[in-house]
């Protein structure tokens, strides 16, 4: 038998695997939702600091910001089913990424107000 004919079907592309809601919340939430975010907010943070707000900066940002939230949203919300019987965390989860969302989509609006103002 061969490594891939060893691998689940559905763990072999991790994005879908996450976007189908296959996998656990608390993989997707804490992991790659608050540790993802954490980190690509760093990295941009790093960048700007050195580079200063630019066009291009800004838009390899939301070029990884748009797709990532989106995937992030969808993917919490798919796998919350899989907490059965803990409908508060399910939930919580959901509003959280969902208000995290919102907050990616107002700090975008506000840069993009600072490079239009000048």
């Amino acid at each position: 038998m061969t490594a891939d004919a060893a691998t689940p079907r559905n763990r072999r592309n991790v994005l879908m695997y996450y976007w189908r809601g296959e996998g656990p919340l608390w993989q997707v939430f804490w992991l790659w939702g608050v540790l993802g975010s954490w980190i690509l907010f760093a990295l941009f943070a790093l960048a700007m600091r050195q580079l200063g707000l630019s066009w291009p900066l800004f838009l390899a940002s939301a070029a990884i910001m748009i797709p990532y939230t989106g995937w992030i949203l969808t993917s919490v919300w798919q796998c919350a089913h899989n907490l059965k019987g803990h409908y508060f965390w399910s939930n919580a989860a959901r509003f959280l990424t969902g208000i995290w969302s919102l907050n990616v989509g107002v700090v975008g609006g506000f840069l993009l107000i600072k490079l239009i103002s000048g």
